[in-house]
C-alpha cells in the first residue's frame, strides 16, 4: 500500500515539475528575443511575440506601415545596425502577466529622420527654385529620396546612437507561454525615441 501511496505521489510530483518547467521565465523571452533581433533574424524574433491585444502574432512589416514605400528589409537591416542589450531582468509577475525591464542600445530613428528630413527640404527647395516641383513625378522622386537617405543614415558608421531602459509587457497565450505585447513599450525597442519624434510632429 505504502509503495502504491509513494508511486502516485511521484508521479504527481513529475507531472508538476514537468508542467512548471515547460515555459520559458519571462526574462528569458525576452533574451531570446532580443537576440534574434540583434543577429537580424526577425522570423525567430517574430515567435516571441504577439499584437497588443494578444489575440494574434506580430508581423514586423507593421512596424514600418505608417511609412508607405519604405524597403521593409532594409528598414529592419537598418534597425539593428549598432543594436546590442545587457542581460534582462524581471520586475513583476502577476497571474498571466509579467514585466521584463532591459537596457538596450540602438541607432536613434527621431536623430535619422531628422538628418532625413532636412536633406529633403533642402532638395525640395533646389527642385522648387527650378521648378521641377509642380508634377506627380517630382513628388515620387522627393519621396523616394526620403526612404533611402532614411536608411542610408540609420545604418551610417557614424550614426548616433540612444540607450535606453525599456520594461517589455509579457502575456501568457493558451498554452502557457510568455508573449511580448508589441505595445508602445516594444515599439521603443525597436525604434529608439519614436516617441519624442511624434511628439515633435504633433503626433
Amino acid at each position: 500500500m505504502k509503495k502504491r501511496v509513494m508511486g502516485f505521489l511521484l508521479v504527481c510530483l513529475l507531472a508538476f515539475g514537468l508542467a512548471g518547467c515547460g515555459a520559458d521565465k519571462p526574462e528569458v523571452v525576452v533574451d531570446q528575443f532580443l537576440t534574434a533581433v540583434k543577429e537580424g533574424d526577425y522570423e525567430k524574433a517574430g515567435e516571441y511575440v504577439v499584437s497588443e491585444d494578444g489575440s494574434k502574432p506580430f508581423n514586423f512589416d507593421e512596424l514600418n506601415e505608417d511609412m508607405k514605400g519604405l524597403d521593409t528589409d532594409e528598414f529592419l537591416k537598418a534597425l539593428r545596425s549598432k543594436y546590442d542589450f545587457k542581460s534582462p531582468e524581471e520586475v513583476s509577475s502577476e497571474g498571466d502577466t509579467a514585466k521584463v525591464k532591459a537596457n538596450i542600445t540602438s541607432v536613434d530613428f527621431a536623430d535619422a529622420f531628422t538628418a532625413t528630413m532636412e536633406d529633403v527640404f533642402a532638395e525640395a527647395m533646389t527642385m522648387a527654385e527650378s521648378g521641377e516641383t509642380d508634377s506627380a513625378d517630382a513628388e515620387a522622386e522627393l519621396e523616394k529620396m526620403m526612404w533611402e537617405t532614411l536608411n542610408e543614415k540609420l545604418s551610417a558608421d557614424d550614426a548616433k546612437t540612444a540607450t535606453r531602459d525599456i520594461t517589455f509587457n509579457l502575456e501568457k497565450n493558451k498554452d502557457g507561454e510568455y508573449k511580448i505585447l508589441a505595445d508602445e513599450n516594444f515599439e521603443e525597442a525597436m525604434i529608439a525615441n519614436i516617441d519624442t519624434l511624434e511628439e515633435e510632429l504633433g503626433e
